[in-house]
């Protein structure tokens, strides 16, 4: 198939389009659309919350009513995978690479859009956690462990198709087969991730009342058992699933221990103050009119931050 079939919305398209998110709702990976050529997410109609695809009639509902022919968009978080993605064919990149003993060779998932650019999906390996951390002697190499990653057949800006190359791909390789991050490229990420902690300056852990507060909370959205990430943000089923299109099945509830901001990214509400999100669980007047100071290194708004290759 080539290019300009891709590009121009069809039946041979879009039958490519769908075969590949089949395979990877097969995989139970979570999903989204874009739009063609874009990074941006497609949403609901009249809506800001992004329109998951959890099923081939999501995918279907989105190319009738909103783009003919979107993109393809993987949620790296709960995949279990991470990407190398290598973002120029210079040749010291690839030299660095050679000389670290990482190659393309056995089983990973590889996918290109034009010669020398190239993702390479691995197995993420223990210690490995983050959005993404640049490496190479030109920053040209980005380990993505997080946000979100186009798949072929998508379009990019230039017009390019994103293709997977040879037996590389995961119609002959399944996920739970895929080798894990090499040693050397996984060191490299620890020791980054090791050194941007250590920058980071953290107010002593959260006392009194605003503690109470912040513990009150989270045992009303599940307890910290459900939550899920890394740092100060952590991820809840929503509280108000019966607002949900697809029922709430998924951690679309964030909340900033540090901060107390929070967002329901299917649409329920967000806010800046830990104390309206208790109003609205329903949590006692005697903890929610304690002041929850945020800590010095907190954001003050919570945004949807969609990473991508």
């Amino acid at each position: 198939m080539d290019a300009s079939a891709l590009a121009t919305p069809g039946i041979s398209a879009n039958s490519g389009l769908v075969d590949e998110a089949a395979r990877f709702l097969s995989f139970r990976f979570r999903l989204i659309a874009s739009w063609p050529g874009t990074k941006k997410p497609i949403c609901y109609p009249g809506t800001g919350s992004v329109w998951p695809i959890e099923s081939l009639d999501d995918l279907k509902e989105v190319m009738q009513k909103k783009c003919a022919r979107p993109n393809l968009m993987l949620h790296l978080d709960s995949s279990g995978v991470v990407v190398m993605d290598k973002d120029s064919a210079a040749a010291e990149g690839n030299e660095w690479l050679q000389s670290l003993g990482v190659s393309t060779s056995g089983k990973v998932w590889v996918q290109s859009r034009c010669p020398g650019r190239l993702h390479v999906y691995y197995r993420r390996g223990t210690g490995v956690d983050g959005r993404h951390v640049k490496l190479g002697p030109s920053s040209d190499v980005d380990l993505l462990a997080k946000g979100f990653v186009i798949l072929p057949p998508s379009l990019h800006k230039s017009g390019d198709v994103y293709r997977w190359i040879g037996r590389k791909s995961p119609a002959l390789i399944p996920p739970c087969e895929l080798d894990p991050l090499p040693d050397a490229l996984a060191e490299y990420w620890r020791t980054i991730v090791c050194e941007k902690q250590a920058k980071r300056t953290r107010a002593a852990p959260i006392q009194g009342p605003s503690a109470n507060l912040l513990e009150s909370v989270i045992n009303a959205l599940g307890g910290r058992q459900a939550g899920r990430g890394h740092g100060p943000n952590l991820s809840f089923r929503c509280p108000w699933p019966e607002n949900h299109r697809h029922g709430g099945g998924h951690d679309d509830f964030s909340l900033n221990v540090e901060s107390g901001a929070w967002q329901c990214f299917a649409g329920c509400g967000k806010g800046n103050h830990l104390s309206s999100l208790a109003q609205k669980l329903g949590i006692p007047p005697r903890y929610s009119a304690a002041r929850f100071e945020p800590t010095p290194s907190a954001y003050s708004k919570v945004k949807y931050n969609v990473e991508v290759a």
